[in-house]
This record gives structure tokens, C-alpha cells and sequence, in this order.
């Protein structure tokens, strides 16, 4: 029986599509199973409070098994 592992995507909502590759990517892995833990386009934080968003990022992390932050030249900015 496949594992299946908990994974939080650092990610900027400049690049949703590569997110969607990405997770696309590990779901069709046959010897693994994902739950994603980071917030999806469709849902959201919709806070203007960084404390709030950070409390709630943090939260996925610690509860991930595995963490992927993508990086780029062009890095998005947020204060969290």
C-alpha cells in the first residue's frame, strides 16, 4: 500500500500554473499518495492580517511532511 505523505508548496500566486504542474506531477506518482496542505487558489486565507497568515502558514509546515519551496530569479514578495 502506498504512503501517503503530507506536503506543503511554498508558492506566489504570479505562478498558480506552475503550482498546478507541480502538484499534477507528484498526484500521478504510482508508489506515493499526497495530501496537500498549502493554501489552494480556490481557498484562499483572505486576511489582510500578516500575524493571521503567518499563524496560519506555519500551522501547514509543522503539520507537512515534506516542504518544497520553489525558487526563481524573480521572487514574489508578501511580508509573511
Amino acid at each position: 500500500m502506498a504512503k501517503t505523505y503530507n506536503v506543503f508548496i511554498s508558492h506566489s500566486w504570479d505562478h498558480v500554473d506552475d503550482l498546478r504542474n507541480l502538484r499534477r506531477l507528484l498526484e500521478n506518482r504510482g508508489y506515493f499518495k499526497v495530501n496537500f496542505l498549502e493554501t489552494p487558489p480556490h481557498d484562499p486565507i483572505n486576511s489582510q492580517n500578516s500575524a493571521y497568515v503567518k499563524s496560519v502558514i506555519r500551522k501547514h509546515i509543522c503539520e507537512s511532511d515534506v516542504v518544497i519551496g520553489i525558487a526563481g530569479v524573480y521572487a514574489s514578495y508578501s511580508e509573511w
